[in-house]
């Protein structure tokens, strides 16, 4: 089969995929819309457009994944597109990580995975590849070391630019990730062009769901029913989504993204002469969120600072809150701060036996700290109010999240934040589980509960008295404190 009527068994989509002559390009796609026979078509292309043979290197998180997906699909190419004689066009040997493709020009390829350190230096050594494909950098499932390193795609990229005699490519192809996974960040987030690297092209396919017209109704019935009762995974391999993934169940399970995300166009930005506020917690990796309460009582939040394990608070506060405060999104526009933690935060711990980090917020910012519920029962009762069908004000929601700034609280109260399951698969509503995301989760609730007390008129009266007291302390604090 010639190349011409090759190509035209893909669909246009897959069709630009191949035949594109960027140096980087990416391909994402559900589950059955012919991404591997996509890459394979692309190596062929490649090499005529080489117009000489060509060395090509194919990865994989593990050679043994390799010979259950990629191996089984070449070999199912060749019988489909050269139904003769297919054997003749291709031969794989030594325990198939060495592969040979005849066709119009002849492509020797190696086959890796990463777990194995002597195929792997073959990337990182003199090897030269006029061509490398990453197969699923993502994984499928949540088993340890599984997928590609965002280490991995670097060497990659900069192996195949470097090759000399005929031009480099690298290609990618995967089902959309988890959203917190590093390839929703290069990938989609990511510019496809970056100026100050013009030369570096890259280009990012999403195929959709049903582009493949070979793909049997059958095949299609059977991923949708596998996935139904999961609707990240439904997101992932039936409709080719980028969704996040998480264990457990969610701590806000009425977060609706439609609902409570604002418009990603005009940008979000705070509002001058509202009164604003700073939602803290300092344990592990500290986090800070800000936002502003509207003339209505409705939570505006704009941005989410957060810093891992291994700094403390001040660090937080002075790479930061602090520039984020000095710069002109926030500059001027507040008409008085709130500092809102856990009260945890009034306790020393032993990696500041100095002072506590309720202290810390207040030298920092010359005002009064106001120290969340007492209970996580108030505080679940207070998330609850804030997003269920009940937690509107004037017909608006009462909490809304600008998606660029505060896309990490997005993804936590989207399941990231979640109630811990054990070895048994039984799920504890107790406490949230203790990880990155509840850091996050732990600063907006306790903040939320005063901001927006629970609907629970017991609870409501206990926290309008605390935050009448910590008002009028914070007020003679900075009476006392005034230059």
């Amino acid at each position: 089969m010639d190349q011409v009527n090759l190509l035209s068994t893909f669909s246009p989509r897959m069709q630009s995929f191949i035949m594109s002559e960027k140096v980087v390009t990416i391909l994402i796609a559900p589950l059955g819309e012919s991404k591997t026979f996509g890459c394979i078509a692309t190596m062929m292309r490649h090499a005529d457009r080489c117009g000489q043979p060509i060395r090509c290197a194919i990865i994989r998180d593990t050679l043994e994944n390799i010979k259950l997906s990629i191996v089984r699909s070449i070999e199912e190419f060749f019988s489909i597109f050269f139904p003769d004689n297919p054997t003749r066009h291709y031969q794989f040997k030594n325990e198939y990580k060495e592969l040979t493709i005849r066709t119009n020009h002849r492509i020797s390829v190696d086959l890796f995975g990463i777990d194995d350190p002597a195929s792997l230096s073959k990337l990182q050594g003199s090897s030269a590849y006029s061509l490398i494909w990453l197969n699923e950098p993502a994984p499928i499932t949540d088993k340890a070391n599984a997928g590609l390193s965002e280490d991995v795609y670097n060497v990659a990229v900069i192996r195949a630019v470097r090759h000399k005699g005929t031009p480099g490519r690298l290609i990618v192809d995967m089902n959309p990730a988890d959203e917190n996974h590093w390839t929703f960040k290069r990938f989609i987030e990511e510019e496809d062009f970056d100026p100050e690297f013009p030369l570096i092209q890259k280009q990012v396919w999403q195929i959709p769901y049903g582009d493949n017209p070979h793909l049997k109704d059958e095949s299609r019935q059977a991923v949708k029913k596998m996935y139904q009762n999961d609707p990240a995974a439904y997101a992932r391999y039936v409709e080719g989504k980028f969704a996040v993934i998480y264990k457990g169940e969610k701590v806000c399970p009425y977060y609706n993204r439609a609902l409570h995300l604002l418009p990603p166009a005009p940008p979000a930005m705070p509002v001058k002469g509202l009164e604003s506020f700073r939602l803290w917690d300092s344990w592990g990796s500290p986090c800070c969120i800000l936002g502003q309460v509207t003339t209505i009582g409705r939570l505006i939040i704009y941005d989410v600072c957060i810093i891992d394990g291994n700094s403390d608070l001040r660090t937080l506060i002075s790479t930061q809150v602090q520039p984020l405060l000095d710069s002109p999104r926030w500059r001027g526009k507040a008409s008085s701060w709130r500092d809102i933690g856990d009260q945890s935060m009034a306790i020393r711990d032993q990696s500041n036996v100095e002072e506590s980090a309720k202290m810390v917020v207040q030298r920092a910012f010359k005002g009064r700290f106001e120290p969340g519920p007492s209970t996580w029962k108030m505080t679940k009762q207070g998330l609850d109010d804030l997003f269920e069908g009940h937690g509107l004000i004037q017909g608006l929601p009462s909490v809304q999240l600008d998606p660029v700034g505060a896309k990490l609280l997005d993804r936590a109260l989207s399941g990231q934040w979640h109630f811990r399951v054990d070895s048994a698969g039984k799920r504890s509503r107790e406490k949230p589980e203790k990880d990155y995301w509840s850091h996050i989760g732990d600063s907006f609730s306790a903040g939320a509960c005063v901001l927006r007390p629970s609907n629970r008129k017991a609870d409501i009266r206990k926290m309008q008295e605390m935050a009448i007291k910590t008002r009028k302390r914070a007020q003679s604090y900075a009476v006392t404190n005034s230059p």
